[in-house]
């Protein structure tokens, strides 16, 4: 369990050094990184599954970089092709939860949030959801 866990910050440490090189934008990228990598590290910690151990701390401390960070976001829920979204289910529940906050988006399960619950299928549309948003963030500025 602890190797999983050392695997998921170390890849999660990968994207976000590839993010950092994305154009920046008007906000801190450093700080921006260095607040998603605190993310990734805490939800790596967590126990249980969102609906039973809530939110962590660094979901609002990275939610305040503002919407400019869900394509960052994104990249995080993105896993290989045979990769269930059981797989890294607590750290994917986080990033999920700070996408809710940056939207205004209720978390509920298997439509803006994975669910311990449900189909694999029905999981997958959740990462569709956010994809959907995000473009249309990117498109209208909404």
């Amino acid at each position: 369990m602890t190797e999983m866990r050392i695997g998921i910050i170390l890849c999660a440490v990968l994207v976000v050094v590839s993010c950092s090189t994305a154009p920046r934008g008007s906000f801190d990228s450093t700080q921006a990184d260095k607040d998603i990598a605190k993310l990734l590290k805490a939800a790596a910690q967590v126990e249980r599954a969102w609906e039973w151990e809530g939110a962590v701390p660094e979901v609002a401390l990275v939610a305040r970089h503002g919407k400019q960070i869900a394509p960052r976001l994104l990249k995080l829920l993105d896993h290989g092709p045979d990769a269930s979204t059981f797989d890294d289910l607590h750290v994917d529940q986080q990033v999920q939860l700070v996408l809710c906050t940056l939207f205004g988006e209720q978390p509920r399960h298997a439509r803006t949030i994975y669910f311990v619950r449900t189909f694999e299928k029905e999981n997958q549309q959740v990462k569709k959801f956010w994809e959907d948003r995000v473009s249309q963030y990117h498109s209208q500025g909404d």
